[in-house]
Formats: structure tokens, C-alpha cells, sequence
């Protein structure tokens, strides 16, 4: 009786078998290679993102500073105007 695993057959399967496997195997890993790639280009884009919004609000916050600060100098000195405007002079 022949030895079924010496057989050309199951031989010939059992070849296939391994590179079929191996070729999966490998197709997998570039799968995850790919992946590692596109996280990496998918967090440098997020991290960009996020340092630009940041960016623009540290310059909203700065406009809005000035804007506050001028608003209260206008004020400040239109009070003054009109309570000039409003006192009587005194005539010497």
C-alpha cells in the first residue's frame, strides 16, 4: 500500500495548498501596510487641521481683544465729550 502523502497527488495539492497560504499571508501584510500608510497620512492631515483651526481662533481671540478694547476707548471718550457738551461753562 502506498503512503498517501508520498502520493504525486496529494503532493501536488499539498504544494498548492502552501501557496495559496503563502500568497494570502502576504497579501494580508501588504493589506496592513497599506493601512499603516494611509493612518499615518490620515493623522498628519487631522493634526494639521486641528493646528489650523487653532490658529484661526488665537487670531479671532486677538481680533476680538482689539475690537473690545477700541470699543471701550470710543466710549470712554464719548461719555467724556458728552458730559463736556452737557455741563455749562462757567463764564468768568
Amino acid at each position: 500500500m502506498a503512503d498517501p502523502i508520498k502520493t504525486p497527488q496529494v503532493q501536488q495539492i499539498a504544494t498548492e495548498w502552501e501557496k495559496l497560504v503563502a500568497t494570502q499571508v502576504a497579501n494580508l501584510e501588504a493589506f496592513f501596510g497599506q493601512m499603516t500608510t494611509l493612518e499615518g497620512i490620515a493623522s498628519a492631515q487631522l493634526l494639521s487641521t486641528w493646528e489650523a483651526a487653532g490658529r484661526h481662533a488665537r487670531e479671532s481671540l486677538a481680533q476680538v481683544e482689539r475690537i473690545g478694547s477700541e470699543w471701550r476707548k470710543l466710549a470712554v471718550e464719548a461719555a467724556r465729550r458728552t458730559t463736556q457738551a452737557a455741563t455749562p461753562k462757567s463764564s468768568s
